[in-house]
């Protein structure tokens, strides 16, 4: 009788073994899951380096935004006219006020009419040597490593394109033999720098206020999966008591893990897409 009793124990804590097995190996598996798509996830759509080498590769977004951007600061010139001939009115009354408040002898009005008419002639030039492929790879990759790791030094950038954009003219003018003064020029090119300023601030920035309200909130959510499942991986280590049942169990696991992973990739591509493409089209 006490065997028989005895036998039933082993049985049912056999059973339980089993039961607790089945369910720690559901958990690890979706633990797997959870963490191949995290871990793809902080490859990919939060790794500035990967982001700049997408963005490059990808046929055509860096020709549709310079279009975009010169579209943007031409309409800041001239306005909503279908010419180009004369900058808008709003825009000449802005440099003039501007001006106006300099007091300097030497910006005289019929000076600073044809240096301004200089800049009309010349506009697209300008344009095409100011906003370019080459120039906006550049400040967006520096834009992007600036803002994936937390700094916020844009302005001295923005310092950077200022006096970038107007050596550009000056040297553009200067094989026409023209000159130009330097208050006239950085009058000028303001609005060009603030559209282009401003672009590279929107596209870099792009949906971080879904999660800079509480980056804290953000890191655990990317981080915690692949922190439960490494832990899973310790503890699986002495659950599996036999050497055979660990490394089925591991092999299995692993495959969940990197199925997921590479399933994520796609979906993190789309999703920089979705991201940093926005702005071309608004």
């Amino acid at each position: 009788m006490l065997q028989v009793f005895k036998l039933q124990n082993i049985e049912e804590f056999i059973s339980e073994i089993k039961i607790s097995k089945l369910i720690f190996s559901s958990f690890i598996l979706i633990a797997a899951i959870f963490a191949g798509v995290c871990c793809q996830i902080n490859q990919t759509e939060q790794n500035a380096n990967y982001v700049k080498k997408y963005l490059a590769s990808k046929k055509g977004y860096y020709s549709n935004l310079v279009t975009s951007t010169r579209r943007q600061v031409t309409e800041k010139y001239y306005g909503t006219q279908a010419t180009t001939e004369e900058f808008s009115e709003q825009f000449t009354t802005d440099f003039y006020k501007k001006i106006s408040q300099l007091q300097d002898s030497d910006l005289k009005e019929g000076i600073v009419f044809m240096q301004l008419k200089y800049l009309n002639d010349y506009f697209t030039e300008i344009l095409e040597q100011s906003i370019n492929q080459e120039a906006y790879v550049t400040h967006l990759n520096r834009f992007l490593d600036l803002r994936f790791s937390g700094q916020d030094n844009f302005n001295s950038i923005k310092t950077q394109i200022n006096n970038s954009m107007a050596a550009k003219i000056d040297q553009l003018l200067s094989k026409e033999r023209l000159s130009v003064h330097p208050q006239v020029l950085t009058n000028f090119i303001s609005p060009m720098v603030e559209v282009y300023y401003h672009q590279l601030i929107s596209i870099s920035h792009a949906n971080t206020n879904l999660y800079q309200s509480n980056s804290a909130l953000h890191f655990l959510i990317l981080n915690l999966p692949i922190i439960i499942f490494l832990v899973c991986l310790i503890i699986g280590y002495f659950f599996y008591t036999s050497v055979g049942g660990r490394l089925l169990a591991f092999c299995f696991i692993l495959i969940f893990f990197f199925i997921s992973f590479l399933l994520q990739a796609p979906v993190s591509n789309h999703n920089i897409d979705l991201t940093y493409s926005d702005i071309i089209k608004t």
